[in-house]
């Protein structure tokens, strides 16, 4: 029952981080289909309005600055024990000042990498 319970938690945080990046690359998907269409003279000219792809760019680079920090979030969100390593790391951050969070995590990822 563990092992099934798992498998169905694994699938639930692929399928999340699926649709959310198939939502946030929406933008350069119709793009890219605009764009095709434009090549085969039938796309009309849908994003004529946008003539130095200004809103383009915006529209990416504001896709990936949400997929950056939504994917750490949801990491966060679906595995329990990454949070709770995270908030220890924290709270350890917080409690001993600023010098000495970077020897800990150098050790960490050292031991991890090892």
């Amino acid at each position: 029952h563990h092992h099934h319970h798992h498998r169905h938690s694994a699938s639930l945080t692929i399928v999340l981080f699926t649709a959310l990046y198939l939502l946030l690359n929406i933008p350069s998907l119709v793009y890219e289909i605009v764009g095709i269409m434009r090549m085969h003279g039938d796309g009309g000219d849908v994003l004529s309005w946008d003539v130095q792809s200004y809103f383009r760019n915006v529209a990416t680079a504001a896709a990936i600055s949400v997929n950056a920090v939504a994917n750490p979030l949801l990491y966060l969100l679906r595995m329990r024990g990454l949070g709770a390593t995270v908030r220890d790391r924290l709270s350890h951050f917080v409690r001993r000042g600023n010098g000495s969070m970077q020897g800990g995590a150098r050790q960490n990822v050292t031991r991890t990498l090892r």
